[in-house]
């Protein structure tokens, strides 16, 4: 057994290695881009838009960590809107050193640790917030999609968008109640509040990628429905590389490639655009790391979870 775990730490390690090396590779070709627009200075960024843009990536970020929160309520973890503040930011900082998957385990330990909450139960949660944002992210992607196309192929774009907003509002806690026998139907209005939420994020995000779009680029023509659709189809590609660390240099390159071809945005516009999205992304998680800092000072111990007791039973 024990040789088995050295094993996988050896594959996770060059797996990590390789992860890094792309989307280091990546990002640093998406900035090179970048450099040669501020080098010409063509067109000057407007500023002014820049803070508007980072209060949109903020208030997406307190969407994820409420989103979290609704979906731990739903399955029954009474854990406050404080507590998931003070540590939600800190697990995920393990992403940009070994991939978005470890943020995960990272935060499944804390739970563990300051919570008593079984892994089990802390995977359910992760594994229904990753499916939440996946399945959002693509409603989101398939109906922008549809925009793109014409006749019968954009009609099933949308029919296949509604499906999966059904199957994400409906089928999703049809599904949760099989695997948890004991979940009581009123639960249910957390899952509601969780997708709503989940859509707010991922909405947020593409309206940051609208604003940034026309801050370094006046003859945008990227319309607030395409920013939504490129954001989040750029972030499923960078969610589907789980070793690349937070996707970093796949999102970015992803999302330059669309606005080019599907946007007429110049190349090395696409590429600015695409790196300032993700600067302004890191901006928002740090000023939530600072204000998890503040709480974690001004709460100089964990608080237990609301309504626990003795016999809670989350171990």
């Amino acid at each position: 057994m024990i040789h088995r775990s050295e094993n996988w730490k050896v594959w996770q390690k060059r797996f990590f290695i390789v992860g890094l090396t792309i989307g280091s590779l990546l990002f640093f070709r998406e900035i090179l881009r970048a450099k040669d627009v501020l080098a010409q200075s063509i067109y000057s960024p407007n500023k002014f838009l820049f803070l508007p843009a980072i209060l949109l990536n903020t208030l997406a970020y307190l969407c994820q960590v409420l989103c979290w929160n609704m979906i731990m309520q739903y399955i029954g973890i009474q854990i406050t809107f404080w507590q998931s503040i003070q540590s939600y930011s800190f697990t995920f900082l393990s992403r940009y050193i070994p991939g978005s998957v470890w943020g995960y385990l990272a935060r499944h330990e804390w739970l563990r640790e300051c919570y008593r909450i079984s892994y089990i139960k802390s995977s359910l949660a992760s594994v229904l917030e990753i499916i939440l944002l996946v399945l959002s992210a693509l409603f989101f992607s398939t109906g922008g999609i549809g925009f793109f196309l014409e006749g019968p192929r954009r009609v099933m774009a949308g029919v296949a968008s509604g499906m999966l907003l059904v199957l994400i509002w409906l089928g999703m806690p049809s599904l949760t109640a099989r695997i948890r026998h004991n979940l009581p139907a009123k639960r249910k209005r957390y899952w509601h509040k969780a997708v709503i939420l989940s859509l707010m994020t991922l909405s947020l995000h593409g309206g940051t990628v609208y604003l940034t779009s026309f801050a370094i680029y006046p003859h945008s023509s990227l319309d607030l429905i395409g920013a939504i659709y490129t954001m989040n189809l750029s972030w499923l590609l960078g969610f589907a590389f789980i070793f690349v660390p937070a996707g970093i240099g796949i999102r970015e390159t992803a999302l330059s490639l669309l606005l080019a071809n599907h946007f007429n945005f110049p190349a090395r516009q696409a590429s600015m655009i695409a790196v300032t999205v993700r600067s302004l992304l890191i901006l928002a998680e740090l000023e939530w790391i600072i204000i998890g800092l503040i709480l974690r000072k001004r709460y100089k111990t964990i608080p237990k979870l609301a309504g626990e007791t003795e016999k809670s039973g989350f171990s």
